[in-house]
């Protein structure tokens, strides 16, 4: 008995893997084009004659913002509003 729950339990897993599979590929590829994107900027801004300082203020604005957009975003785009039932 126990040796037909593991096996059905491997098959549902194999399943579930094969069809979930290409969405965490995809996943994988896009931080890898995010952490490329980030480490070929600086290297551009260098390579094109910006000077360090202004280089890393820019660099470090994107994740300024990127933390600072959670303050600053509209209400109705939190999750506590689109949780709330709609008005009548």
């Amino acid at each position: 008995m126990f040796r037909l729950d593991l096996f059905q339990g491997v098959c549902m897993l194999r399943q579930t893997i094969r069809t979930v599979w290409t969405l965490f590929f995809c996943l994988g590829v896009i931080g890898l084009c995010i952490g490329a994107q980030g480490t070929l900027l600086g290297v551009r801004a260098e390579l094109e004659g910006f000077d360090t300082r202004a280089t890393g203020l820019l660099m470090s604005a994107y994740y300024l913002g990127f933390c600072s957009a959670r303050y600053l975003r509209p209400r109705s785009f939190s999750g506590s509003a689109m949780c709330a039932p709609s008005p009548r």
